[in-house]
């Protein structure tokens, strides 16, 4: 759970999709602002073909762990998550997934990424 401006959403970690995603029910109920994504976007997903991305909600606030990023969502039709962080948020924040400790670790701001995950590491065994 994240919150996205001051709402809590359902949000999934996600290092293999390439964008962040929001789900049209969650820009709706929280009654988002929405602009055009040109050129549209073709998105694969393991239950359908291809989904077009028509729409995006561009730089809107998400906090994890009381840290706020600003970031682009794609809107999807989603049924069980509201946000799917994805590999650009992941990478642009150098965020660690650590998936033998089942944890994520994102560097403060007063951290470098190789101390971070040093520390991260020296804490783990």
């Amino acid at each position: 759970m994240c919150y996205l401006g001051h709402n809590i959403v359902k949000v999934l970690f996600d290092c293999g999709v390439t964008c962040s995603f929001i789900s049209y029910r969650c820009v709706e109920t929280l009654q988002l602002p929405l602009s055009p994504l040109i050129p549209p976007m073709t998105v694969s997903t393991a239950t359908d073909d291809g989904l077009v991305a028509n729409y995006v909600c561009e730089n809107y606030p998400i906090t994890v762990s009381s840290k706020t990023y600003y970031i682009d969502l794609v809107c999807l039709p989603m049924k069980q998550l509201d946000v799917i962080l994805g590999m650009d948020w992941i990478s642009a924040n150098h965020v660690y997934i650590g998936f033998l400790e089942k944890s994520i670790y994102m560097p403060t701001s007063n951290t470098i990424e190789g101390v971070a995950l040093l520390e991260l590491i020296n804490r783990t065994h």
